[in-house]
């Protein structure tokens, strides 16, 4: 369509008498359509491109792992399609692979080219399945809470709550705490001794007395009975049973067992409140489901489940968050849309604006119209993101609403209302597609941070769209219904043209003869703020990491403490919590638990803690005592015990995790251990560093047995040898057996005295084929060495990690990695022969800074292009580029007025600085050009910066004051988004200050 045309069109709008009005109902319906069907949710769909892989050998260490099992998985998978890395972390019985992909990587194909590689891998017999699985983030609604229920019963009760769940139409929901009951026979020693047998054969006869075998029917068709056959529940912990041992002895079950009882597996995961064992359940909203339906559904099954003896609680309500940002987001685009109004009241006349103020709710809703058949959700970032938009909105209609008031003083509205759209095609059409080149990099970042941000550029550049139809299309037919202006002015618009005539015109013909203060003035500002950014008064923080209303306490025990150790000290450090938290504030905690082979944080470590406390507390916005008052009460005098390693107390953030230091290394396995040590010790020495730890320096003893040859002789062997002492110290579930509706596993052992320390490994007894028991120590030599629990592998390499949290109130990751690698580093690679590098957190932030500039350079250049294309030189261009720097720094001279790190919003907010600054350049730079033909230089420079003074004004005010209400938003909900809002504000309102006054010295030059 040439220019013409979109004249005839503008034309066509204003003269039909129903067409605008139909284009707006159909914006407006379509808009409210697709508004309640939207679907709902947190955050955006995140897609993690990792295949997680995990084998298991019952017994295996670490070493043993690795050796047998990784190294030959390794040579298969790698070489597959679109793989980026292959992390391997090898524990004590089990070990993990995690196959990390490109983005653009089908998944679905890759986890089946994954598959078959294992397939083909040559792995131990004992290894047992191993399953894949394709990480899919989840977003939480809430959570449940099931107490006072027995820990027989807790299991069927939490899968009786899901099931109705289910019914209630929550079909994502997953249970902790449900652990198997377990049915543990311990052999007395003394009977094992005196027999010929193994807990191996012990188990297989045990096995065919208690399974129930179903026999058959009795009777004649429609009168039939069932038949079983086996031994009575309730009588095997009576140990009122007997035993056919080589199909020659029975034996009385009391005489071989010296106890019977049941237990909740004592290695799944476990949650106590006061030493009573819990149940939690957790609701998801399913992939496809609206998140406040979801929420909707549990509160009406809440509101009418009526628990029978037990109690039911609900908590941790991560669907609020959405309503607290929903308000939060509304209040302040409800105050910015205010201040908007308020501004167009004193510059234009009410009715005009009025009519360009109604371009924000109808761009809006030509967002939503768009937004929904392409699939987007609404959620906290594409809010944030249409608040962002109020300010930009509305500059296209300011720019043809002030200009039709200025010609509706010469000619009739609706003449003017044709002229004013027809004149501001070319400045609009440019400065609309100069913001879309902006920010259109922004939609090409990489990884997760990527897509959790995209949406961000998506709504604004939908509602850039948006805006251009309601602009160009709908605006010019309300315009021409506005009456033409009386000849008198307002008191404000007196003024403002005093302002202009007395103040402002003498500093542009200042600027226009004084060249050098002007030049001067704007380089030593931009030297001024890159001197406070290389000297630390302006830092860099890659996310600004919010905390949570939660409290975690990570233990890490040393490998020998028991179970029943474990619990007793966690009993200890709860009580000791909850008092100390309940005198500075009874009010705070809302829920707690104890959690036990349950890792405590969400984000992914390769060395969880799997033990700890985690307490919630109620919102910070709702309460005065801080987490952080918290924190520092509890780290005080927590109770101490030397089965402990480590005690970290902190509180989970929100985000990318850009206050988490990490050091990997790569070496040999024993310097890499020096190497470690060393490291910890200097980042110990640094201020604001603290949660310093490594991922494989926990030690487990390592026992090695080596059969004697002369026992051979006897026909033992080390494949007899292990098969009796694995069932001896492994201590895996021998067989299940079915009861009450639940899976009890079965576990014969030696009560845990016997087998508990190294010297009573000397006296297992093992059976010898030719008859009689020998003490394991009589037959085999035992060495015993120390050894890590943990191995890692990444990209075939043994590696390991040193890491630390930052406190940001004292220092931030970019300060500590500085003195890292000037102070630390070097000396650490020279003495330990390792190679150190960034963690992956550090890797993906300086990814994602690079794609960033990438995208600057690409921007910037797709601006020159459309500039050159509109002003018809290439000077031009240039001149209104030298403008962005002066706009940009005063975006970074704003965190520093209000204490803010500059962070990766910070950026983001820099290249929608660039495209809002850009635009005021070319609606002076066009109209100058416009009148150079006409006039001399001088004049038509004067001209423009008199005529287009209020448009700039007034496009900047608008912007500004559609973002101040969230830039001074004290709620804890918004800080995240904070440091956007002040880059675009502040960018703005140097910017304009320095576009007035620099761009008519530039383009006095490039003219001349």
């Amino acid at each position: 369509m040439n220019d013409s045309a979109i004249f005839r069109f503008i034309r066509y709008c204003v003269d039909n008498k129903v067409f605008a009005h139909t284009l707006l109902i159909i914006v407006a319906v379509v808009g409210i359509t697709g508004a309640y069907n939207t679907q709902t949710q947190l955050i955006p769909n995140l897609t993690i491109p990792q295949i997680y892989t995990t084998f298991i050998w019952p017994g295996a260490s670490a070493k043993q792992l690795e050796t047998d099992v990784i190294l030959p998985a390794e040579n298969e998978v790698d070489g597959i399609n679109g793989l980026d890395t292959i992390t391997a972390i090898s524990h004590m019985g089990s070990a993990t692979m995690v196959l990390s992909f490109f983005q653009d990587q089908d998944l679905n194909v890759a986890r089946q080219e994954v598959s078959q590689a294992y397939d083909v891998t040559k792995l131990p017999d004992d290894v047992e399945d191993w399953q894949t699985r394709i990480v899919e983030p989840k977003e939480q609604v809430a959570r449940l809470l099931v107490r006072d229920v027995s820990i027989q019963q807790l299991k069927k009760t939490l899968q009786k709550i899901r099931a109705e769940l289910k019914g209630a139409g929550i079909t994502s929901v997953t249970a902790t705490g449900d652990a198997n009951l377990e049915l543990i026979l311990e052999v007395n020693p003394q009977w094992l001794m005196a027999q010929q047998v193994d807990l191996n054969t012990l188990s297989t006869a045990i096995k065919q007395m208690l399974i129930e075998y179903p026999a058959g029917f009795l009777g004649e068709s429609g009168q039939y009975s069932s038949s079983e056959v086996g031994t009575p529940f309730d009588s095997v912990t009576k140990l009122d049973w007997s035993i056919h041992l080589n199909d020659q002895f029975a034996y009385k079950a009391s005489h071989i067992f010296q106890n019977a009882y049941f237990q909740a597996s004592e290695k799944t995961p476990r949650l106590f409140q006061k030493n009573q064992a819990v149940g939690e359940l957790r609701v998801f909203r399913a992939e496809n489901q609206d998140l406040l339906t979801v929420a909707n559904r549990l509160e009406n099954w809440y509101a009418s489940y009526q628990p029978e003896g037990f109690e039911v609680s609900v908590y941790d309500e991560t669907w609020s968050y959405f309503y607290d940002r929903l308000f939060l987001l509304g209040k302040n685009g409800v105050a910015g849309l205010v201040l908007i109004a308020v501004l167009l009241s004193y510059f234009l006349s009410k009715r005009t604006a009025f009519w360009v103020g109604m371009g924000i709710p109808i761009s809006i809703l030509g967002t939503l119209a768009v937004i929904y058949p392409l699939g987007f959700q609404i959620n906290m970032i594409s809010l944030f993101a249409m608040i962002l938009s109020l300010g930009i909105i509305v500059d296209d209609a300011i720019v043809v609403g002030e200009r039709h008031t200025t010609l509706s003083r010469f000619m009739s509205s609706a003449s003017a209302a044709k002229a004013a759209a027809s004149d501001m095609v070319r400045p609009i059409m440019t400065s609309s597609l100069t913001t879309l080149a902006a920010f259109f990099p922004l939609l090409f970042i990489s990884g997760v941070t990527g897509q959790f941000l995209r949406e961000i550029p998506v709504v604004v550049i939908t509602v850039i769209v948006a805006s251009l139809i309601e602009c160009f299309f709908i605006l010019p037919k309300h315009l021409s219904t506005v009456p033409v202006p009386s000849k008198e002015i307002t008191d404000f618009q007196k003024r403002l043209r005093l302002f202009k005539i007395r103040y402002f015109l003498p500093l542009i013909k200042m600027a226009i003869h004084q060249k050098a203060i002007i030049f001067t003035g704007a380089v030593s500002f931009v030297f001024l703020t890159v001197a406070m950014i290389s000297t630390g008064h302006i830092k860099f923080s890659f996310f600004p990491s919010y905390t949570s209303d939660r409290v975690i306490i990570e233990v890490d025990f040393v490998s020998k403490a028991t179970f029943e150790e474990k619990q007793a000290y966690l009993e200890k450090l709860e009580a000791y919590s909850l008092d100390t938290i309940n005198n500075i504030d009874n009010s705070v905690i809302k829920q707690h638990y104890v959690a036990m082979n349950q890792r405590l944080s969400e984000r992914y470590d390769p060395n969880p803690i799997d033990h700890g406390i985690q307490i919630w507390l109620t919102e910070q916005d709702k309460r005065e005592t801080s987490n952080q008052i918290l924190i520092e009460a509890l780290n005080k005098n927590p109770p101490r015990d030397n089965i402990i390693n480590q005690l970290i107390i902190d509180q989970p953030r929100s985000g990318p995790p850009s206050e988490t230091i990490q050091v990997e290394l790569t070496g040999d396995e024993t310097q890499l251990m020096s190497a470690i040590e060393a490291i910890k010790n200097q980042l110990q020495s640094f201020t604001g560093v603290y949660n310093i730890k490594d991922d494989i320096s926990t030690f487990i003893p390592n026992h090695y047995f080596t059969l004697h040859d002369t026992m051979l002789f006897t026909g033992l062997d080390n494949q007899k040898l292990y098969s009796q002492v694995s069932s001896y110290l492994m201590q895996s579930k021998q067989f299940s057996l079915s009861y009450d509706d639940q899976e009890i596993d079965v576990t014969v052992r030696l009560p845990e005295s016997s087998i508990a320390l190294k010297d009573q490994l000397f006296t297992l007894p093992i059976v010898i084929p030719n008859g009689g028991h020998i003490p394991l120590g009589e037959i085999a030599d035992i060495k015993t060495s120390q050894k890590p629990q943990q191995l890692i592998r990444k990209d075939r390499r043994r590696t390991a990690m040193v890491s630390a949290q930052i406190d940001s109130n004292l220092t931030n990751t970019y300060a500590v990695d500085a003195m890292l690698n000037d102070q630390v580093i070097p000396d650490v690679e020279s003495r330990y022969n390792v190679i150190t590098g960034s963690g992956k957190i550090k890797q993906d932030q300086q990814r994602i800074i690079s794609e960033l500039k990438n995208g600057a350079i690409i921007g910037v250049f797709t601006i020159f292009l459309i500039l050159t294309w509109s002003s018809n030189s290439f000077k031009v261009p240039f001149a209104i580029l030298l403008t962005v720097p002066l706009s940009l720094t005063g975006g970074v001279l704003g965190h520093w007025l209000l204490g803010f790190d500059i962070t990766l919003l910070s950026l983001f907010g820099f290249f929608g600085l660039m495209g809002v600054t850009v635009n005021d350049s070319i609606i002076l730079t066009l109209y100058f050009q416009k009148l150079r033909q006409k006039a001399s230089l001088e004049d038509a420079l004067i001209r423009t910066s008199s005529d287009r003074f209020r448009a700039v004004i007034l496009t900047s005010l608008t912007t500004i004051g559609g973002l101040l209400p969230l830039m001074f938003e004290t709620s804890f909900q918004a800080q995240f988004l904070i440091p956007m809002a002040i880059t675009i504000a502040f960018g703005l309102l140097f910017g304009t200050i320095w576009i007035l006054l620099f761009l008519p010295a530039i383009l006095s030059v490039v003219s001349e």
